[in-house]
């Protein structure tokens, strides 16, 4: 799965860029998506989404996605694929991310920065993934 990674630009639409990367989309399409569909509602511009959420968006888009399973470390996610949401800048806050395992390794894209591949994991911290695949 080739994956291109998609900024979010809403300070709450970490969940909708993650998912942009996944599907193809752009955020907007995403974003237009999952309002026309009422998945989540314009009320207050806030676009924080759930794993429910996510797993609804994903189905519909055309991807499946398993429950969701906690890891303590990044490198024993088992899936070449992942959405994670993880509390890695340890801000308190969390936060939807991409996790790519391939030859060269295990990375993330992170939806919020302007780098395309994060390597360097050290430090970032556990939380839950849901598998992707077609």
């Amino acid at each position: 799965m080739k994956i291109k990674h998609v900024y979010q630009h809403d300070d709450t639409g970490c969940g909708l860029a993650c998912v942009a990367m996944l599907v193809n989309k752009t955020y907007f399409e995403v974003k237009d998506y999952v309002l026309n569909n009422g998945i989540i509602t314009n009320d207050t511009n806030y676009f924080g989404t759930t794993f429910k959420q996510i797993a609804t968006i994903l189905n519909g888009l055309g991807m499946n996605a398993s429950s969701r399973r906690k890891f303590k470390k990044w490198s024993n996610i088992p899936a070449k694929v992942a959405i994670a949401s993880t509390n890695y800048a340890n801000s308190g806050n969390w936060h939807w991310v991409v996790f790519v395992r391939d030859i060269d390794g295990c990375y993330i894209y992170d939806p919020q920065k302007p780098r395309k591949k994060i390597r360097d994991l050290r430090g970032k911290m556990s939380g839950w993934f849901m598998e992707v695949s077609y």
